[in-house]
């Protein structure tokens, strides 16, 4: 009976690729087929063809899972994703403590020189100093020429007597005489020599002159 099914099935297979002109051959698998052999005719060779069938079983128990495999290759970085919406801030921290004083800075570049203020109130007169010594007397000045004198004018009669006419210039000045023994400063009456000391923009001036 099973070899009259496979030779029908062959049949069946040869007719169906005839009218092409190819030999075609099959193996089926199949629970109840054991191995057999047939032979194919055609009108000029003949070819056996060999049909190999499994018989499957029963399906026997799960066998134990096999070790673990290695580790793949790291695959390719994927597409880097969107940036994600900052969070809300956390809780501030307590403070910590102060850390030790650092080390003293170097010196900076001094700075540029301001402008300059304004001047200061005036202060106070001062004391008067002490009187200085008398400077020495200088020397008399060159005396200018004397102008000269007119021509005496011719006399007229005598007329009445008129009043009294201005006084006349003074007559030219003698030689001088010798020089006295040098003496102190004179100053007006209700006035007397001192030293003042004077607030100037470049510093105190001290002049000798009289002070009333």
């Amino acid at each position: 009976m099973k070899s009259t099914l496979i030779l029908l099935i062959a049949c069946l297979l040869f007719a169906a690729s005839g009218a092409l002109g190819v030999l075609s051959a099959a193996a089926w698998s199949t629970t109840e087929l054991s191995s057999s052999a047939y032979v194919t005719q055609t009108a000029t060779r003949t070819i056996t063809h060999a049909a190999t069938t499994t018989v499957r079983g029963p399906r026997g128990l799960r066998g134990a899972p096999g070790k673990q495999g290695g580790q793949g290759n790291q695959g390719a970085p994927g597409v880097g994703g969107s940036t994600g919406s900052t969070g809300s801030a956390g809780p501030a921290g307590e403070r910590g403590l102060t850390g030790p004083r650092g080390p003293r800075g170097a010196v900076g570049a001094q700075g540029p020189q301001g402008p300059q203020g304004t001047p200061g109130l005036q202060g106070e007169r001062g004391a008067p100093g002490a009187t200085g010594t008398t400077g020495m007397t200088g020397a008399t000045g060159a005396q200018g020429p004397p102008g000269l004198r007119g021509e005496p004018g011719p006399q007229g009669s005598p007329g009445p007597a008129g009043p009294s006419g201005p006084v006349g210039p003074a007559g030219p000045s003698g030689p001088p005489g010798p020089s006295g023994p040098p003496g102190g400063m004179i100053c007006p009456s209700g006035f007397s020599p001192s030293t003042l000391t004077i607030n100037t923009p470049g510093g105190q001036k001290t002049l000798f002159t009289c002070i009333g």
